[in-house]
């Protein structure tokens, strides 16, 4: 039963990992589109590729990096929890 514990929080902070991951590359690419979007409105001017681009963009500059960074601070410790949770507990 002590194991089943254990690995719920490991499991719980490796999915906050993941999920911080995935907002990273969420942020990423919201600056690859619109970094694209605006090179191609230099180039050929407004067209509905553009428009359609820095509206992607936008959601997916949604994401703030204070959020990806709490997000892996709490990820951190909640896997750090689990890890540890062996050596501090009482043994029987």
């Amino acid at each position: 039963m002590r194991w089943r514990r254990r690995s719920s929080w490991i499991y719980t902070g490796l999915g906050l990992f993941a999920i911080a991951l995935f907002l990273m590359v969420m942020r990423y690419l919201g600056v690859v589109f619109e970094t694209n979007a605006k090179a191609q409105l230099a180039l050929h001017g407004s067209t509905a590729g553009v428009d359609a681009l820095l509206h992607l963009a936008a959601i997916c500059n949604w994401v703030r990096w204070r959020w990806i960074a709490n997000l892996l601070l709490l990820a951190s410790a909640v896997t750090i929890f689990g890890l540890g949770r062996d050596w501090w507990t009482a043994r029987h």
